[in-house]
């Protein structure tokens, strides 16, 4: 078929770092500001089209399992979490390759 060389599919497998910044305020007073870095397991799946040698457009596909877990404190009370976030992102782009 003209073109399917054109194609590339690809796949990864990785790890992905997430910094959360949790801001804590009532209106009336400041509690609590807190930032975490979390991690968790990156999949990915995608297909890239060359339209030239140096250029190409890509999709891409990306889910993340996040895990979250520490502590946090609110007027002098530590509380203590513990839970995963699954996430999925679709990627669209034009790229080019040097």
């Amino acid at each position: 078929m003209p073109g399917l060389s054109a194609l590339r599919p690809q796949i990864g497998i990785g790890y992905s770092f997430s910094i959360v910044d949790i801001y804590y305020d009532n209106g009336d007073q400041f509690f609590s500001d807190n930032i975490n870095t979390e991690g968790g397991l990156n999949l990915n799946l995608g297909l890239s089209y060359d339209i030239s040698q140096r250029f190409f457009v890509q999709v891409q596909y990306d889910y993340i399992n996040l895990n979250f877990e520490g502590e946090s404190e609110i007027n002098c009370q530590t509380s203590t979490y513990d839970f995963k976030e699954k996430t999925g992102f679709l990627k669209a782009g034009v790229g080019f390759r040097f």
